[in-house]
């Protein structure tokens, strides 16, 4: 009896599999080509230059993208130095910033995870960032929100507003460094919520019809007691006074909302400002 003709099944998982090997050859041949070509030239065997002459079709590229690695390295590397200006150059810029406060009278202050790292809270894309070593495979301790203390940077802000030329604060920070340091909560705007308020979601509790009628205000971290570890699951494990509904904390994670009445205050704010302040944030992360 002759052989069975190939069904169409057979053949898929027959070329598939010559795919495979044909993929895991190519790999292998360009492991061994970079790494001759990651040995400095003077180094290199004769076995390892006839492997390249022998490939030269498969080098060019392998090159190219290697080059183009290594410029993507320096150039992260680049960004995340950090620079310190020279004192006289820092005078200089300080000056800039008093001449433009001066002329234009009041401004509003934007803040992110860099005003916060002398309070010991790591920002994200710092060189000891939370995504920079999360990168590396290493993880970032955290700091328990309630023992850190509010900066330098965050005292100045609050005397900035007391003289009358800081108007409005918006953060995208969730520390509560800015109100524990003096700021009024009405001059602060928390885009991204505070680890110090929790909420009831319940709209029909007695609190208020609101979201801010119906938080409370902890001296603890509400997100350190979550009965769980999922990020967008905000259920804290207290109820609330008023109802008994769950409390929720209102930190809002990646790929949420902004809470609508909080983004309108700051948006408000900075369309009266004639100036607006960045110090410590990158603005890359919309809003």
């Amino acid at each position: 009896m002759g052989a069975s003709p190939e069904t169409g099944r057979s053949k898929r998982k027959r070329e598939a599999k010559a795919a495979f090997e044909r993929r895991a050859i190519r790999e292998a041949l360009e492991a061994r080509i970079r790494k001759v070509l990651s040995t400095p030239p003077g180094e290199r065997t004769p076995e390892g230059l006839a492997l390249l002459d022998e490939h030269a079709a498969v080098v060019a590229p392998l090159m190219a993208n290697m080059e183009r690695s290594l410029r993507r390295k320096a150039q992260t590397e680049e960004r995340l130095e950090e620079r310190e200006d020279p004192p006289e150059v820092m005078m200089e810029h300080v000056a800039v910033l008093v001449e433009l406060i001066r002329q234009r009278g009041t401004f509003v202050m934007h803040t992110g995870a860099g005003f916060s790292t002398a309070a010991a809270i790591p920002d994200f894309r710092g060189r000891d960032g939370i995504w920079t070593q999360q990168a590396k495979g290493r993880a970032v301790p955290m700091p328990r929100f309630e023992n850190t203390k509010p900066t330098k940077a965050h005292l100045a802000a609050v005397a900035l507003h007391d003289a009358g030329y800081l108007t409005h604060v918006v953060t995208q920070n969730v520390d509560g460094l800015h109100q524990r340091a003096g700021m009024p909560r009405d001059a602060v705007s928390e885009l991204h919520g505070s680890v110090f308020r929790e909420a009831c979601r319940n709209e029909a509790c007695p609190m208020g019809p609101t979201r801010r009628d119906r938080t409370y205000r902890r001296a603890f971290d509400v997100t350190s007691t979550k009965p769980h570890n999922g990020r967008h699951r905000h259920r804290t494990g207290r109820r609330c006074d008023a109802c008994g509904g769950d409390l929720h904390d209102v930190v809002t994670q990646f790929g949420e909302h902004l809470d609508d009445e909080t983004l309108k205050t700051a948006t408000a704010a900075c369309e009266a400002s004639p100036l607006a302040l960045v110090c410590g944030t990158s603005l890359k992360v919309p809003p």
